[in-house]
């Protein structure tokens, strides 16, 4: 059963939802305005300014805990109710993407928990969720795992994911961090 939660900020750039945990986290949902990714490129990638990142932040409330719980069951169909609501909400032109977080080098796990977990069991009719694994030619090593959500009414479903693959590739090229800073799913 999902954690209760409620609307946090919100602005003309950013919609957020917050909840508490049971294991003392603090959960941040957002869907961020995300044109500042896209700026100087192709127009239909500005998608009418209708682009939005998901963030998934998390916080101790207070000190961490001496040992934390590994897994909380909670917080996946508490998230996943989240996106479905909100996304749902909005219609069929916004078009939605993440990139997971790579701090910690848990990336990939996080890629898989939202592909195969989330998307999988989601309540989103239509909606068509494209993977990326685009690896850093300067160091091999390094990958950005990309989720993109798009509407199969999307008046440009068809040309979208390939753009948006293209550019988010020629951006690892040009040496650009993906992430900007932000610490995202």
């Amino acid at each position: 059963m999902p954690y209760p939660y409620a609307p946090g900020t919100r602005n003309e750039y950013s919609e957020t939802y917050v909840f508490p945990t049971d294991n003392g986290l603090f959960y941040i949902v957002e869907f961020y305005q995300a044109l500042n990714h896209f700026t100087g490129s192709e127009e239909v990638l500005m998608n009418s300014r209708l682009v939005f990142e998901i963030g998934i932040k998390r916080n101790y409330l207070e000190d961490p805990p001496p040992r934390k719980k590994r897994n909380d069951p909670e917080v996946l169909p508490t998230i996943s109710e989240i996106l479905d609501k909100h996304i749902d909400a909005n219609g069929v032109l916004p078009i939605y993407f993440f990139i997971c977080d790579d701090s910690d080098s848990k990336e990939a796990a996080r890629y898989k928990l939202f592909t195969n977990e989330w998307y999988p069991k989601s309540q989103l009719e239509d909606w068509i969720m494209f993977g990326y694994e685009i690896e850093d030619v300067k160091d091999e090593i390094s990958r950005y795992y990309i989720g993109l959500l798009i509407h199969t009414n999307h008046p440009n479903f068809g040309i979208y994911p390939e753009l948006f693959e293209k550019f988010m590739t020629e951006q690892v090229a040009q040496g650009k961090s993906l992430n900007g800073g932000r610490v995202l799913l």
